[in-house]
Order: C-alpha cells, then structure tokens, then sequence
C-alpha cells in the first residue's frame, strides 16, 4: 500500500511540474516548413484549395462539410473522426498564396497557417508557416517537449506530397 502511495504522489508531482512548465511555455508559436514538389503552381494550388477532396488524401481528415461562406470566403468543417473543426480561408491568391484560420471556439489550440507556393526549377516550393496558438498549458509542454512545433506540418507534407505525385 506504501509504495502505491509513493506512485500516486511521484504522479501528482510530476503532472504538476508538467502544468507549471506548460504555463510557462509562450501562448503563440511559428513554426515553419517548405518542401519542393515536381509540379506546378496550378495543380498544388488545386489540391490545396480544393477542401472537399481533403478526406481523400489528408489521414487525419475523415469528412468535410463545406459552410457558408465567410465575408466572401470559402469555409468548411474538417472531422476526424472525434473533433470537428471549422476553418476559414481569410486569403486565396491564386496560385501564389492560401491562408487558412481556424474559426472553431472552445478549442485547447488555435491559429492560422498560410501556404505560399513559389516556382522552383520547373516544379513548385511550398512555404506552409503556422502561426498557432495553444491555451492548454498540458498541451504547450507535449507540444515543446515532446512532438515538436512542426509535427503538423510535417504529416501535412508528407500528405501533400503523395496526393500530388498521384495527381
């Protein structure tokens, strides 16, 4: 019984010290990636904007709903299965730039990511920057100290780049 009781109180600590280095963390974050793709502007855009295929390529996106548009702009709802999140693309400039911002509240996170695609010797570069936000202090801790800024934009990458080189 003593040494359950010794469990439970390491346990206790150590989430504590994990929520208190978590608050300390900052509240905002940029994180930024690029990746070369052998294709050009036009078609990476396409896949990029074209938000209802996403569940077709992206594998953290199982459904997509698109909404009424937002000043003008597309918007849509991305599931994956247990959160649903809705988005909207405050910037298309085609085929040069797509900034998309998360529009849900009560979220533990928030933020927008902005695609810049740029010719590169006959394919294209695609810049993705987050500039995210994350309000839980759990969060923050796991991710600075466990999954990095970039894990994001890295699967999304990677994703692109097999939706593209079939495209």
């Amino acid at each position: 019984m003593r040494i359950l009781a010794y469990a439970l109180v390491l346990l206790a600590a150590a989430f504590a010290l994990i929520y208190v280095v978590g608050r300390s963390l900052p509240l905002s974050h940029v994180a930024s990636l690029e990746e070369r793709f052998d294709a050009p502007r036009d078609s990476v855009f396409a896949v990029l904007e074209g938000v209802a295929d996403y569940p077709k390529w992206r594998r953290d996106v199982t459904r997509v709903e698109i909404l009424p548009p937002v000043a003008g702009n597309p918007s849509w709802r991305e599931s994956n299965g247990r959160d649903r999140v809705e988005y909207v693309a405050d910037q298309v400039v085609v085929p040069e730039r797509w900034v998309t911002r998360i529009t849900s509240e009560g979220l533990p996170y928030g933020g927008r990511w902005i695609f810049e695609l740029t010719p590169d010797s006959g394919g294209t570069r695609v810049t993705i920057t987050e500039e995210g936000e994350v309000y839980n202090p759990l969060f923050r801790f796991m991710m600075t100290y466990v999954f990095g800024a970039t894990m994001t934009i890295e699967r999304y990458l990677d994703d692109l780049r097999k939706r593209v080189a079939r495209h």
